[in-house]
């Protein structure tokens, strides 16, 4: 749906959660940082 190959999406996420700004747990759910909530304006 957004039109991004498999990798570039695997590869944006390994990114994040090196430079601490989503982590993942128990390989299934993604915990964003309210820092990362406060750039991009998530709603929860």
């Amino acid at each position: 749906m957004s039109g991004m190959t498999r990798e570039t999406v695997t590869r944006v996420i390994d990114k994040l959660q090196k430079s601490g700004e989503i982590a993942i747990l128990k390989n299934k759910v993604i915990r964003l940082t309210p820092d990362f909530c406060r750039e991009f304006k998530c709603s929860i």
